[in-house]
């Protein structure tokens, strides 16, 4: 008589490894998209122009979000309503004058009547030529470009020892 045996016990162990992939993966992804963002807002702020007040910089925070199956979603943000404007820069118009004004007082030194005309003169190149960009976001992005590339290979090397059976 002519007998075969098959051991499934490889397999097993192979099918449950699969059933961790989402978690494990979830993991790695988790902590690499951490180290991202921590270099991306560490950036940001360096990059981010200090301005009268410094709120820009202040403002800038960064937040790492599981989302479904193994997907992570890394997120920087400059949370003040002008930082927009700041990043991409303007087309032409007449801003506020008050905000220049205090910009003016802050960093030149100038107030009273004196700071309202070099507001006034100020906002003038503004309604003429428009504000450039600063890009503090995307340099900072471009700047970690290979450090995020090489890290988010790393997790995917850790992801697969990791789904090694041993």
């Amino acid at each position: 008589m002519i007998k075969y045996e098959v051991d499934f016990e490889d397999l097993n162990n192979q099918i449950h490894k699969l059933g961790q992939f989402n978690s494990i993966a979830r993991d790695e992804l988790s902590e690499a998209m951490q180290f991202v963002v921590g270099r991306v807002e560490r950036d940001t702020k360096i990059n981010a122009p200090v301005g009268a007040t410094g709120e820009l910089r202040s403002k800038v925070s960064s937040e790492v979000t599981p989302l479904v199956g193994m997907d992570v979603q890394g997120v920087v943000r400059a949370g003040t309503p002008y930082a927009l404007s700041v990043e991409m820069g303007q087309r032409p118009h007449f801003p506020p004058l008050q905000p220049i004004a205090y910009w003016a007082g802050r960093k030149l030194g100038v107030s009273g009547w004196d700071g309202i005309r070099v507001a006034i003169s100020i906002a003038r190149r503004i309604a003429a030529r428009g504000v450039k960009g600063k890009f503090f976001l995307r340099r900072a992005f471009t700047d970690n470009r290979k450090d995020i590339e090489t890290r988010f290979k790393r997790a995917a090397d850790i992801i697969m020892a990791r789904m090694a059976v041993r």
